[in-house]
């Protein structure tokens, strides 16, 4: 199984100001949100149950190299977010189902100990094709595996400013943000893709880990998203 650290999941914006970086644009923004819609190639498309379960897009905030992400099913039943010290190098994992609350802190030898592992067959293959996703140019990275079955293609781009986004990642080799990619979590294979990104103040109180969480392990985080 691919884990990752999304650089993926949730938001909510304060004040919007849309931001494209074509050619006559000087300046990163290193401040706002990314919006990505959610596929599920693997997911049979006539599987409507299952698909209407499933997150339907994903915000992430960053600031100051660091970022948050959050996914939330219909109804917010389930929650899940993700908020990464990309200086410290740590994580929180925080996970919201009903009225329980869980949360899982990580730091940098458990994060490259499994997040960051890369899978021994995975290869990184640079492309020079390119590819405008939410208003940017981005450079295309193949992601090839012995069993081709497993191959996808990424698209990241490096004029969002966000040092070294990918480090809690099997892709910390691209240093640019990802704006389309396949990520696995817990046997289920999701495809994201950019869609808008925003230049907003981000509050340094949204980087804060909730107050009211039960700590629990890796292995009892996987059993949750396992019963779910």
């Amino acid at each position: 199984m691919l884990k990752v650290c999304p650089l993926f999941l949730a938001v909510i914006v304060f004040a919007a100001c849309s931001c494209n970086t074509g050619k006559n644009n000087t300046s990163k923004i290193s401040e706002g949100i990314i919006e990505y819609e959610i596929t599920y190639p693997k997911i049979d498309k006539d599987d409507i149950f299952m698909l209407g379960m499933m997150p339907k897009d994903m915000k992430m905030k960053f600031k100051d190299n660091n970022t948050i992400g959050e996914l939330k099913t219909g109804a917010g039943v389930f929650t899940t977010k993700f908020i990464t010290n990309n200086n410290e190098r740590n994580l929180f994992h925080y996970l919201k189902f009903l009225n329980k609350k869980y949360g899982l802190i990580l730091d940098s030898a458990d994060i490259y100990g499994s997040y960051a592992k890369k899978p021994a067959d995975m290869q990184l293959i640079p492309s020079d094709s390119t590819k405008v996703i939410a208003g940017y140019t981005c450079k295309r990275m193949d992601v090839v595996f012995n069993d081709t079955t497993k191959n996808f293609v990424i698209y990241y781009t490096e004029d969002i400013d966000i040092k070294d986004p990918n480090w809690c990642s099997p892709f910390h080799e691209i240093k640019g943000v990802l704006m389309e990619y396949n990520i696995t979590q817990f046997n289920v294979e999701m495809h994201l893709t950019a869609k808008a990104v925003t230049a907003v103040e981000i509050s340094e109180d949204e980087f804060a880990m909730p107050a009211e969480y039960e700590k629990i392990t890796q292995k009892e985080m996987k059993e949750k998203f396992t019963d779910f």
